[in-house]
């Protein structure tokens, strides 16, 4: 081969990798995260942005985190669930990968919510989310006692947790007792009106 063909074989292979490299957007996981929190959501750019992700083999567990949870909103557990497990095993310690997949479990697989919702716990007792997705899956288990129980250990830290007098008035209307859900969830429009 000779020297002039050589070069032009260089040159195109330069070529050619710059033209990969310009096509290859970087991983911007930071923004992707920022763009989350907008209200609406721009759920396209987010989807282009952890596309790059992806195709930028990022190790970041954000990244299937966040298509996890675009996943389940948009109805497709099966595939939400899948990316939930890779972001929980890429960051095992961290809350909110091992947060959302619980929350992904819970209506069709309640007995690996609450493993990984114990987890939680273990590491950081005190995890309100965690707590409330406990007491969730023991009430889809019609585990009405253990819901109690952990909606009166968050009432007796504040007692006027939301959540918590939300959940205890469902356990009201799941006694049979409409009054005392009613005022429940009064007394939690009066303190958050917005919930």
């Amino acid at each position: 081969m000779s020297n002039r063909a050589t070069r032009l074989m260089v040159t195109a292979c330069f070529a050619s990798l710059a033209s990969i490299a310009a096509a290859q957007q970087p991983c911007e996981i930071d923004e992707a995260q920022r763009m989350f929190g907008e209200q609406p959501r721009p759920t396209a750019e987010i989807e282009r942005l952890l596309a790059a992700c992806q195709a930028a083999a990022s190790t970041d567990y954000r990244v299937y985190m966040f298509l996890g949870v675009l996943a389940r909103d948009a109805g497709d557990r099966k595939q939400a669930i899948a990316h939930l497990r890779k972001a929980h095993e890429m960051a095992p310690q961290e809350p909110n990968p091992a947060l959302e997949l619980g929350f992904a479990l819970e209506g069709h697989h309640p007995g690996e919510a609450r493993k990984v919702y114990e987890q939680v716990l273990a590491r950081d007792p005190a995890s309100q989310p965690a707590m409330l997705g406990l007491a969730r899956v023991a009430r889809s288990r019609n585990r009405l006692d253990e819901a109690h129980a952990i909606y009166a250990r968050m009432l007796a830290d504040n007692p006027e947790e939301p959540q918590a007098l939300n959940g205890m008035a469902w356990l009201a209307l799941a006694h049979r007792n409409r009054n005392q859900g009613r005022a429940r969830f009064e007394q939690v429009l009066a303190i958050d009106p917005d919930n």
